[in-house]
């Protein structure tokens, strides 16, 4: 009789711990799955995450907290516009200078394929020929 309620104990006992234990894997299966996205390719788990942005400068002001959670398409911070318009300018200067030289060189390829054959030596005209090349590229 003692040895029968010893075998009943550890079966209730082995029952119980068993049930302990699925429903602890199960939980973790849940969470790993909730809270690691997936894609076919792979998985993201990430606490921090390294950011930057398209174009450099001083970050002016940030929209979030530390721990706050953020969704795509949430505006984090913002970037020092001066620069930027700076940059913009000097890019636009630089454009109007590429355009000025294609043009030049242009006028130049179309002057000296008609003086080809009369006044221009062949090196010379073939010379301002290929210039116009590197212009039209740039």
């Amino acid at each position: 009789m003692q040895k029968e309620k010893t075998i009943h104990i550890l079966k209730v006992m082995m029952t119980c711990t068993l049930t302990v234990l699925a429903a602890f894997v199960l939980w973790h299966i849940y969470s790993y799955y909730t809270y690691t996205p997936q894609t076919r390719d792979g998985k993201i788990k990430a606490d921090i995450v390294a950011l930057s942005s398209d174009v450099s400068g001083q970050v002016e002001a940030v929209f979030v907290q530390d721990n706050q959670q953020v969704q795509k398409g949430d505006v984090l911070f913002s970037i020092d516009t001066d620069r930027l318009e700076n940059t913009v300018a000097q890019n636009e200067a630089a454009l109007s200078n590429a355009r000025a030289t294609l043009v030049a060189t242009n006028w130049a390829e179309k002057r000296y394929k008609k003086l080809k054959h009369t006044i221009a030596t062949e090196h010379e005209s073939e010379n301002r020929i290929t210039e116009a090349d590197p212009a039209t590229a740039n």
